[in-house]
């Protein structure tokens, strides 16, 4: 799945969104490696981190660079945290970690970045790039 990710031309945010991508993948090779369940959560917690972490650095990138839909992207990823990968993380502890609810969790994960990266950073990237040449 990392070898499809969109590169958006902001190397250190194309670098972070593949290592996303690439622990996503971790988190499912976690529990398909039969890990128990307190290093697959683990794996979870640190993925969660990791997304809090990438979204702190665009939006300081967006902020630096005066970004006017900033407010708009800072919203998608508040979202994305708060409901989105809360409710993810809920329906896991609800449901259990089996094979089909891991890449269901996945999944959902994976859409989501994709989606975001082809989209809202994409478009942010344009007018990065656009003003710092």
């Amino acid at each position: 799945m990392s070898q499809n990710i969109s590169n958006i031309g902001i190397e250190t945010i194309d670098a972070q969104h593949l290592q996303l991508l690439e622990k996503a993948e971790a988190f499912m090779k976690a529990y398909t490696d039969n890990l128990d369940n307190d290093t697959v959560n683990s794996t979870l917690n640190f993925l969660e981190s990791y997304v809090v972490e990438h979204f702190a650095d665009e939006e300081a990138l967006q902020v630096s660079s005066n970004y006017p839909k900033y407010n708009e992207h800072k919203i998608m990823h508040d979202s994305f945290i708060t409901t989105d990968f809360a409710k993810l993380k809920e329906w896991i502890n609800e449901n259990g970690l089996t094979p089909d609810n891991m890449k269901y969790f996945t999944d959902i994960l994976v859409k989501w970045v994709m989606d975001h990266i082809d989209g809202a950073d994409l478009e942010f990237a344009n007018y990065y790039n656009g003003i710092s040449r």
